[in-house]
């Protein structure tokens, strides 16, 4: 077996990873431009959003690299939020007020 990888074995490797990455680029933008058009067709905004089996990436440069891989990829399983503008409304202080 062998236990070295040489130079060009290495640049390869690291190219399809690059392209690995470009196609989950390409997969997380077509979701959000799904989401954004959903959203925009049914009259509501996006309130936020959360992976469902990892922690949150990290963020301002802060985070444990002691995390999981699947911690710096967060759409794996992700929970969109979505609101009306009424529901919005309800969050911003003395809206009940009026």
């Amino acid at each position: 077996m062998k236990s070295k990888i040489d130079q060009k074995e290495l640049n390869k490797a690291l190219l399809e990873v690059r392209k690995a990455y470009r196609i989950i680029y390409e997969y997380q933008k077509r979701v959000l431009d799904l989401v954004k058009y959903i959203s925009k067709s049914l009259g509501y905004q996006y309130a936020g959003g959360w992976s469902k089996f990892s922690s949150p990436s990290p963020k301002n440069g802060k985070g444990s690299l002691d995390n999981w891989a699947w911690d710096w990829l967060r759409f794996l399983s992700l929970r969109i939020q979505l609101q009306t503008q009424k529901e919005q409304c309800h969050l911003l202080p003395g809206y009940n007020e009026r």
